[in-house]
């Protein structure tokens, strides 16, 4: 990018960043907002569209993708839905149509929602109540569970090895429940093999585990994706690793070479993919942390802007999370629900961002799953099911909030300078100009900008005025002087329209300053893509 001046000095300016803020914004004020780095740019995160919305019965408590029987199996209320989509590829834009159908029906409404699948295609759904089975391949498509053997009442679910696994939230003596989530308990069923079985959860000790390395109850678990017979088994405030060694009286092994030091808060954050798995931890001596692990120590997720942000949760228990993939990317995200704020988390490039709804509250998601090459999705908020595609990048038909925080720019000497003038690279003229409603066969010059009336409040079309909400897609800019703390006026710019995409986008004349924070919104709905530029300064 040029210079500006004769005695002009350029300084960097990184657009492309995440989420480094310090534990002060006069530390650093780096923040990222619904985009991520993909070779050496900033790309915008994903979007997503409602499909369908006929789930009458209360909002969606889970949703869950199976691989045997092809389709989703979603919870909305106390009923239980079987969904299958049909995606029309040829048509503009791609059509989805579900069909959806009934399943059965729980005995709650509101709890929490735990699914797993065996290899036999039987869905084994939990509403830490009771247990139920939905077994499309078989005779008993949807039966319940006892287990009045085992004597426990349901938590967290799992499969590994032909076995389903359970945490255990109490232990039940008759119709009583005692000792609610303090069980460190977590059971197996039978070994299922085809043909297709009655799913059961006999008890005694060939069938029961227990946390030992700490005082605590059992969460959660997770196999660990590409570890063979290992498993994670999540207690309060301690992980414990089992393998299964196939024994007569239990067939899993707890490791004596190693436990991990934390638990789960909620298993709701567990989620696993590649050879990862993914959680928010704590113990008995610290906050709540989020942690990585391929089956040995867990790495922690963390910079210290994030660890101050975590260690001010009011909420830490009411959190979600999931973690999917997309353009090469494997991203963890995770809802603070109870707090209001979301981020999510690029495991391979080992970075956090932030990401929000249009608002800047919690991202709107609640859960995504994959079937047949898409993403779909759910929010605990709605009945709605979404779609997640990956040329889509409004928030269901809203602008999502694309926003970057930069470093703050000091001169070793600390000595006071001028900033003259910044800009950067940024796609442009590859997008239609954006309207909300009304006519097409708006008036445009042969630069296509958009005739207006004087006043600016109404486009001019062959037909008639009309008032429709007609923009560009947009950069705002603002600067601040003082670390971060306050912010100076939005300058905006339009980008170019279709066809134009040669560029300068640049601002001028930000004054006399001896720190500079430099902050970007991006507006529109097809995206963003754009990389580092210049900030030019005098002496």
């Amino acid at each position: 990018m040029e210079e500006r001046l004769g005695d002009a000095s350029p300084l960097p300016v990184d657009i492309v960043g995440s989420s480094t803020f310090g534990i002060s914004t006069k530390i650093s004020a780096q923040k990222t907002y619904n985009m991520y780095e993909t070779d050496g740019w900033m790309a915008s995160y994903i979007g997503f569209l409602s499909i369908y919305g006929g789930f009458i019965n209360g909002n969606i408590r889970r949703i869950f993708s199976s691989v045997v029987s092809n389709l989703l199996v979603i919870v909305s209320g106390d009923t239980v839905y079987s969904v299958q989509v049909i995606v029309d590829y040829n048509s503009f834009p791609t059509t989805y149509q579900p069909i959806v159908g009934i399943i059965g029906t729980l005995n709650t409404v509101s709890t929490p929602v735990y699914m797993a699948e065996d290899v036999s295609g039987n869905i084994l759904i939990s509403d830490t109540i009771n247990l139920n089975v939905y077994s499309p391949q078989g005779p008993n498509i949807f039966y319940p569970v006892s287990l009045a053997a085992a004597q426990v009442t349901p938590g967290y679910v799992w499969f590994h090895d032909n076995r389903f696994i359970m945490t255990c939230s109490a232990v039940t003596s008759g119709s009583q429940s005692q000792n609610f989530n303090v069980t460190p308990f977590w059971i197996l069923s039978e070994y299922t093999v085809e043909p297709q079985p009655l799913v059961s959860f006999p008890g005694g000790t060939q069938f029961t585990g227990i946390m030992s390395s700490k005082a605590g109850f059992s969460v959660g678990g997770s196999y660990v994706p590409s570890k063979g017979n290992l498993i994670l088994v999540m207690g309060q405030n301690v992980t414990e690793a089992w393998f299964d060694v196939g024994a007569q009286l239990f067939p899993y092994q707890k490791s004596t070479a190693f436990n991990i030091d934390y638990g789960c808060t909620n298993p709701d954050t567990i989620a696993r993919l590649d050879q990862y798995v993914v959680w928010l931890g704590t113990n008995e001596q610290t906050s709540a942390m989020l942690f990585m692990s391929d089956g040995g120590v867990p790495k922690p997720i963390v910079t210290d802007g994030i660890d101050r942000l975590l260690s001010t949760l009011q909420f830490p228990n009411q959190a979600e999370a999931y973690i999917f993939r997309r353009n090469n990317r494997i991203f963890y995200h995770i809802n603070f629900t109870g707090d209001n704020f979301s981020l999510f988390y690029d495991i391979q490039k080992d970075k956090i961002y932030h990401a929000s709804d249009k608002d800047f509250n919690c991202f709107p998601l609640s859960q995504v799953v994959m079937l047949n090459n898409e993403y779909y999705a759910i929010s605990t908020s709605t009945n709605l099911l979404y779609v997640v595609p990956s040329d889509v990048y409004t928030q269901d038909g809203f602008e999502a909030p694309y926003v970057r925080v930069g470093k703050t720019q000091l001169l070793e000497d600390q000595s006071v300078f001028i900033a003259n003038d910044i800009g950067f690279t940024i796609r442009e003229g590859d997008t239609i100009p954006q309207y909300r409603a009304g006519l097409p066969y708006y008036l445009v010059t042969q630069d296509q900008k958009f005739l207006i009336t004087s006043d600016t409040q109404y486009n001019l079309v062959t037909s008639q005025n009309d008032n429709s909400d007609v923009y560009y897609p947009r950069v705002d800019f603002c600067f601040s002087i003082d670390g971060g703390y306050t912010y100076s006026q939005i300058v905006g710019y339009d980008l170019n329209a279709l066809g134009m995409r040669q560029n300068m986008l640049r601002w001028w004349g930000m004054g006399r300053c001896n720190s500079f924070t430099p902050q970007f919104r991006f507006y529109g709905v097809n995206g963003f893509v754009c990389t580092d530029g210049i900030l030019n300064i005098r002496q």
